[in-house]
């Protein structure tokens, strides 16, 4: 019976030894576009629906559509017309998101980017010259981020396999004591 304790009480602590890690991969975050020069949220229209987590996808007049892809450590937004706008990526659970971003590559002319004090991820895009009638691009604008995700406030699973253990062990005294 000892010896079936010991080894429970091991296994719990190496399980619970493992690194915990933010991923973005199905986890809730949520995106709006406004007006370049309208602070994002006072005229901001949403994307629209994607059952792909991490993907966001935006289609207007015919041909002229914007999206954004998340993957594990970098997104990508492509924009197919002239236009210059906002967008925010952030997540609706009340935690801040994001805590760094970085370039890796854009042929946007001019862009800007930040990660706010909310955790929120900013852009403002002034997009190529299109089309004078149809403000087509011929070739989309896309820019490609890295980004690092705000550590969770979760508590680390050691802690949680130290107050288990001490509570196991509690209860093995309290039995202890009645027989």
């Amino acid at each position: 019976m000892k010896a079936r304790f010991w080894c429970l009480l091991m296994g719990v602590v190496l399980l619970a030894s493992g690194v915990a890690r933010a991923d973005y991969i199905g986890i809730p975050i949520d995106s709006t576009i406004a007006p370049y020069g309208d602070e994002v949220g006072d005229n901001a229209f949403a994307w629209g629906f994607s059952a792909i987590p991490g993907y966001f996808y935006f289609a207007g007049p015919p041909d002229h559509y914007m999206m954004a892809e998340f993957t594990r450590n970098t997104f990508t937004v492509t924009v197919s017309y002239s236009d210059v706008f906002e967008m925010s990526f952030f997540s609706f659970s009340g935690l801040p998101a994001f805590s760094e971003i970085a370039l890796l590559s854009s042929n946007v002319p001019s862009l800007l980017y930040s990660v706010n004090d909310l955790g929120d991820i900013v852009l403002e895009w002034i997009g190529s010259v299109g089309d004078p009638v149809t403000g087509l691009l011929n070739t989309p604008d896309t820019a490609t981020f890295s980004y690092v995700a705000a550590p969770n406030p979760v508590p680390e699973p050691s802690s949680i396999a130290l107050l288990g253990t001490g509570c196991l062990y509690g209860l093995n005294l309290i039995r202890r004591k009645r027989a």
